[in-house]
């Protein structure tokens, strides 16, 4: 007999602009205590970006348009129980769901969503769609206000501010985290993530440079393959520092200047105790690690100008002050030793962890409410 399919959950991003923020639901939903099948609608023309956002399983189609017979086809096909929909408004398609009897939340909804502004015809026309919502994210007062002028009780509407893609704090094996901790010491020290080979001469460059303010400096460098370890250990010696290799058990004692981590997966161990790290790739190309893991746990961020496919977490953190471009192994080696001081690197810390997480809480509600939903049958 065929056991019956957990239930589906249908996330629907009407634009490039929501996409990270529903992917980054899905994360959440994935880790739900309820056991839930995932449904990821987009645009074609940005579907394709979801591969690199890091999306958890989730089938992944493109949106019906906006009409009632696509409507009821997408529904007779996939059978969602719950729809969260990101962004504005589809009247006609919405309509026809909400006939239907589909649970539905809207996020992320801004005043120019909600033009026109006149309450005539066009106004009208929007009061049907947004009845059909049980409740209603909105990102400020302005948009509550519109929306309890187009008829949806208060009590359906939360302003959350606008949502954002957040990120989970990378792991990490706490036994190694103590006894890493114990072998650096109080000695200054720095992360570079995933160095391609075409960035190892600005990695030594910029440990030189920083090393004239702080002459105990601990470079802790992670190839972007862990087979290439052995090869950066060889190039760092060569150049004239003193180098330990993490895979052949040698540890960062005091004489040691670069310790190559090749051990595969300790990026979250070693962002931990760096308060410093670089993001390798993203001097020479081509891209660069997502940078919110660094964030999440408390370590400030140098990149270079190549960001792919992570410029809006960049951007990001950048506004926030949490992140700093640098264009050249000689300006890694200035920012290195301006940050390297106590006080820098922690402002920056919480300016990243910060932007990182402050709509974890609202993902986490939202996420609640969903997995309700599912259970009752209805949006309470």
């Amino acid at each position: 007999m065929t056991e019956p399919k957990p239930p589906l959950v249908w996330i629907c991003s009407d634009d490039a602009g929501n996409l990270a923020v529903a992917v980054a639901l899905a994360r959440h939903l994935h880790l739900a205590e309820t056991e839930l099948r995932l449904l990821l609608s987009a645009p074609r023309e940005v579907l394709g970006d979801v591969a690199g956002l890091g999306c958890p399983r989730a089938d992944l189609v493109e949106s019906p348009a906006d009409n009632g017979p696509a409507a009821r086809a997408f529904l007779d096909r996939h059978a969602p129980v719950v729809l969260v929909w990101f962004g504005g408004l589809s009247p006609a398609l919405m309509t026809a769901l909400a006939r239907r009897g589909l649970p539905m939340i809207l996020v992320n909804v801004t005043l120019p969503d909600l033009a026109p502004r006149g309450l005539g015809l066009g106004a009208r026309k929007l009061r049907q769609p947004l009845a059909g919502f049980g409740r209603i994210l909105g990102v400020d007062g302005a948009t509550s206000s519109r929306l309890q002028k187009l008829g949806v009780p208060a009590g359906r509407i939360t302003v959350t501010g606008p949502l954002h893609e957040d990120a989970a704090p990378p792991g990490h094996d706490p036994n190694e985290l103590t006894v890493m901790a114990e072998a650096v010491g109080s000695r200054p020290a720095w992360f570079a993530n995933a160095i391609v080979p075409g960035e190892i001469a600005q990695i030594e460059a910029a440990h030189k440079a920083a090393s004239r303010r702080s002459h105990r400096l601990l470079t802790v460098a992670a190839p972007r393959a862990a087979e290439d370890g052995p090869e950066l250990a060889r190039r760092l010696a060569q150049s004239g520092l003193r180098t330990a290799l993490r895979s052949a058990e040698e540890p960062p004692e005091e004489e040691v200047q670069a310790l190559v981590a090749d051990r595969p997966g300790e990026a979250g161990l070693w962002y931990r105790l760096a308060p410093v790290c670089f993001l390798g790739g993203t001097l020479s190309g081509p891209d660069g690690p997502a940078p919110f893991a660094a964030a999440a746990v408390g370590s400030a961020v140098l990149h270079g100008p190549f960001v792919t496919p992570w410029q809006d977490q960049y951007r990001r953190l950048g506004l926030a002050g949490a992140a700093r471009k640098v264009r050249s192994g000689s300006e890694l080696g200035v920012a290195l030793g301006e940050l390297i001081g106590p006080d820098r690197p922690a402002t920056m810390a919480h300016a990243g962890w910060d932007e990182v997480t402050r709509s974890s809480v609202a993902l986490h509600d939202l996420t609640t409410l969903i997995e309700d939903t599912v259970l009752d049958g209805v949006i309470a």
